[in-house]
C-alpha cells in the first residue's frame, strides 16, 4: 500500500530527469532538503551517474552505455 501511494505521488508531483547526453527519461522524483542534504525521492533504484555542472547544478547521465543512445559505440 505505502509504494503505490509514492508510485502516485511521484506520478503527480514528481519531475522527470532526463539523460543530458541523450535525453531519455531516468526516474521521476520529487526532491527534499534536510540538515544540508538533498534527498532525491523515487531515484533509489536508479543508476545514474551525478555530478555538479555548476556551482549550484546537478547533472545526471546513464551509467551503462548500452542504456544511453549518445554513448553507444558506432560499430
Amino acid at each position: 500500500m505505502r509504494r503505490k501511494l509514492k508510485r502516485l505521488l511521484l506520478r503527480v508531483g514528481g519531475r522527470e530527469v532526463r539523460c543530458e547526453l541523450c535525453g531519455q527519461p531516468l526516474f521521476r522524483a520529487r526532491p527534499f532538503v534536510t540538515g544540508g542534504r538533498v534527498k532525491l525521492q523515487g531515484a533509489e533504484d536508479a543508476l545514474v551517474a551525478v555530478e555538479f555542472d555548476s556551482m549550484n547544478t546537478l547533472v545526471f547521465r546513464h551509467v551503462e552505455a548500452d542504456r544511453c543512445p549518445a554513448l553507444r559505440a558506432e560499430p
